[in-house]
């Protein structure tokens, strides 16, 4: 693994460095760490969570299109929704974001689906569900830990 530095808003930084790196997979794990946060800030959440997605397929799609990609949703993209008749949550069930943190997932989620579609990409998204720690910044103080 190599760590290299980009804009992941800008596409012309993300082909740059596509053009530069030999790379497999891209994996998209960039988001607000608090989900409040994004009300404060719904522009910038919607910049690195979002449009950061569409910018990352279209650089792979011009410069690396047989690159895996890999996009971590959230279970907040599902907000209010009602549970499946098995009283579960899965990609069948309707997306309700109630932030803008959610409403981002699930346009990066959406975009992953429309790549793989449209462009024969390997584009996925996961749906990560509640994954707070103790070491998370602010889980300490607001649990009492």
């Amino acid at each position: 693994m190599k760590l290299v530095q980009a804009n992941i808003t800008d596409l012309a930084s993300v082909v740059e460095v596509l053009r530069k790196v030999e790379l497999d997979e891209v994996y998209h794990l960039a988001a607000q760490s608090h989900i409040a946060a994004p009300f404060d800030m719904s522009l910038a959440t919607l910049r690195e969570t979002g449009m950061a997605v569409a910018v990352l397929l279209e650089g792979l799609r011009h410069v690396r299109s047989d690159a895996k990609f890999y996009f971590a949703g959230s279970s907040e993209m599902f907000g209010n929704t009602s549970f499946d008749s098995r009283g579960k949550i899965d990609e069948s069930c309707a997306s309700r974001p109630a932030s803008p943190y959610a409403a981002t997932k699930a346009l990066g989620c959406n975009l992953a689906r429309v790549y793989k579609e449209a462009y024969g990409m390997f584009s996925v998204c996961g749906m990560l569900f509640n994954h707070e720690f103790e070491l998370r910044a602010g889980v300490r103080d607001e649990e009492g830990l």
